[in-house]
């Protein structure tokens, strides 16, 4: 499937269900829990149906990039398979040779790679400010809407924080195409 095509269902899907999460906010506790189950269990429908469509497309249709890797293992364990069956055990010898200095050269490595961990810090700091920026925002708009007397205070804030939310996925989806 297209990359935008994916990357814009999945921001909209994100700012739905965050509608319809927020949106129940203001209904009664059963109510509300059977709303939200079966919200879930909609995105579960849905994503069953998306992946019996892609599992049913034939090979032919297939994007050029999905099982890459498992054809090229099948065709490095083929060679691999016939170059040791034709030189005998000196090749089977030198495979483990090179597997093992493989192995020591992994081992040698630092462990923890500190850019790595500073970004990683990093990005679990922005997520928890942006967890309770969204709640602060969310608490000040719902009573914005009950000061000023909105006949569905929780569905409005369910419209904003779906668009606010389905946007930020949007964003984060195209900043992240590999």
């Amino acid at each position: 499937m297209n990359f935008y095509v994916r990357t814009a269902s999945t921001a909209v899907t994100q700012g739905v269900l965050t509608g319809i999460w927020v949106g129940a906010g203001g209904l009664s506790p059963s109510r509300r829990r059977l709303v939200r189950a079966g919200a879930v269990a909609g995105l579960a429908a849905a994503a069953l149906v998306g992946t019996s469509i892609t599992a049913a497309k034939p090979a032919a249709e297939r994007s050029p990039d999905e099982g890459w890797l498992d054809e090229a293992a099948d065709l490095q364990e083929a060679v691999l398979h016939t170059d040791a069956g034709l030189r005998g055990n000196a090749a089977r010898q030198e495979l483990a040779d090179a597997r093992a200095a493989a192995d020591l050269k992994i081992a040698d490595e630092p462990a923890v790679d500190k850019r790595k961990l500073v970004a990683t810090g990093l990005a679990f700091a922005i997520s928890g400010g942006a967890i309770v920026g969204r709640r602060f925002l969310e608490r000040r708009w719902l009573a914005r809407l009950e000061r000023k007397g909105h006949p569905h205070p929780y569905r409005a804030l369910g419209v904003r924080m779906g668009a606010i939310s389905g946007a930020t996925a949007l964003v984060s989806g195209l900043t992240q195409r590999d």
